[in-house]
């Protein structure tokens, strides 16, 4: 049997994931922004839906592979 986990997903719960992960989220309005702590503008996403900011920055934190 596979148990499904029903989390609600609220801003600052994912601000939260992500600042444990490396990433800063910001919001505007409707729009999330997510960068690098310290990060330019150039690498700054931006995005209306949560979910995506979550996915986008957990990807973000993951270190790259040379």
């Amino acid at each position: 049997m596979v148990a499904e986990v029903i989390v609600e997903m609220t801003y600052k719960s994912v601000q939260e994931l992500l600042r444990e992960a490396g990433i800063v989220m910001s919001k505007k309005g409707e729009v999330h922004r997510i960068n690098f702590f310290g990060g330019l503008e150039d690498t700054a996403h931006y995005t209306t839906s949560l979910e995506e900011a979550l996915d986008r920055g957990l990807r973000m934190a993951r270190p790259r592979r040379s």
